[in-house]
Order: structure tokens, then sequence, then C-alpha cells
């Protein structure tokens, strides 16, 4: 079954209560916008502190629902491919968030997911290997987005909930992982999915001039499976 990520429900449209849809990358304005307008999918280019970050066209979904994640993917990963570098897709709905790295050269995208829900694991062995996994994940991420040192920073975020505590948004996670990667995080909380972009007044629209898109193979092999440290 497809990954899909937005509103859920029959009566939820393509993109519903997709607050972020964004991809990031640290490269010059100019490089990503000679690679976005060579791309498959034109959007708008925002330059920010410590990089770039594109608002894809949103993409069509099939029969009104919320959108294959694959079709939030395949631009990221084209202009990872043509930057020669890799990339991060971020996406957020409400209490979910998603970080995505993209490699420049083949491997699958590696995710970081936070569930609105987070599981509960009330055995000790359970909780320890859950987040000794997702400690493995944020180093191999923090890797990819070539800041290992970030790793351990990375692997805090998290978004427990408890006495005191208010379970933080899915922007607000993002915005604390750009900023442990020194990630531009000036388009969190932009959705062409739900806004036009064109409406930001430091958006540069780019026109994609490459081939139709197509159904990537690779994404087939994506292992981005929901995970959250308990």
């Amino acid at each position: 079954m497809e990954r899909r990520f937005g509103g859920t429900g029959k009566d939820r449209g393509a993109g519903v209560g997709v607050a972020t849809y964004a991809v990031v990358c640290r490269e010059r304005v100019e490089a990503v916008t000679a690679a976005v307008a060579d791309g498959p999918v034109g959007g708008y280019v925002l330059e920010g502190p410590g990089g770039v970050s594109v608002l894809f066209d949103a993409p069509a979904a099939r029969g009104g629902g919320p959108v294959a994640e694959r079709a939030l993917l395949h631009p990221a990963m084209a202009l990872a491919r043509r930057l020669g570098d890799p990339v991060a897709l971020l996406l957020s709905a409400d209490l979910r968030a998603r970080l995505c790295a993209v490699p420049a050269r083949g491997g699958p995208p590696l995710a970081l997911s936070w569930a609105a829900e987070p599981p509960l694991t009330p055995d000790p062995e359970a909780r320890h290997a859950r987040l000794a996994e997702w400690e493995s994940r944020a180093g191999r991420i923090a890797t990819l987005l070539s800041r290992p040192d970030a790793a351990a920073e990375l692997a805090t975020i998290r978004n427990e909930s408890g006495p005191g505590l208010e379970q933080p948004t899915g922007d607000a996670l993002l915005t604390r992982a750009c900023d442990a990667l020194i990630l531009p995080g000036n388009a969190i909380g932009c959705s062409p999915l739900l806004h036009d972009p064109s409406e930001l007044d430091t958006a540069i629209r780019v026109n994609a001039t490459g081939p139709t898109p197509r159904n990537p193979g690779l994404l087939n092999r994506l292992r981005s499976r929901d995970r959250q440290a308990g």
C-alpha cells in the first residue's frame, strides 16, 4: 500500500492538514535555481539563513485523497541528483512530522518520523531497544546530511508528552531538527498543498524544463517507517 501524508478519511482533500511541504539544502541559490529549472517539477525558491528552501508545485492526488508520499519525494530526489549533494524533505501535519534525508547518488532515502500519538513502551527492554534504534537512525541521517556531529542533538528531538509537558507541533519538531542540522527553516509552515507560494515576498518562481515526472522505482525501496522513541 502506498504511504500517504496528509488528511485522512474520504472527506479529506489532497494536502489537507499538511502545514509544511518543503525541500531544504545547504547550497547557493544560483545552483538550486538552475537545478530546479533543469528538473521535472517547478516551484518557488527561497534563500534563507544557512541555505535554500524549495516549495515544489503541489502534485495532483488520485481520487482527491491525501497525496502519495512518493509524489512528494520525487522532486526532492531529482534535485539531489542535479545538485550532487543530499537534500532534506520536510513534511508536517498537525502533531505529525517527517524529515526525509535524500542522498545525491542512489540509495534509499532515510526518514525520522514523529507520530501524532507516540506509542507507549512500558517494557524497559523494549523501550531501550526503541531508543537505540531511534538514535541509530538519527546518526545515519545526520551523517548523510553532512552533519555527523549533530547526531546526538537530533536524537533528543522527540514528541513525548506528559505531566507538565505540552506535545510539540510538527512544525516545532522540524524547526528543532533544522536547527540541529544547520539547515534553513524559513519554509517551515509553508505548503504549496494548501497555499499559493507566490504570495511570499521573497519567493522566486522557477519553471521546470526537464522531463515529465515518472514513477521512480527507487521509492519502492523507501524504508522510512514511522518510528518514534517512546
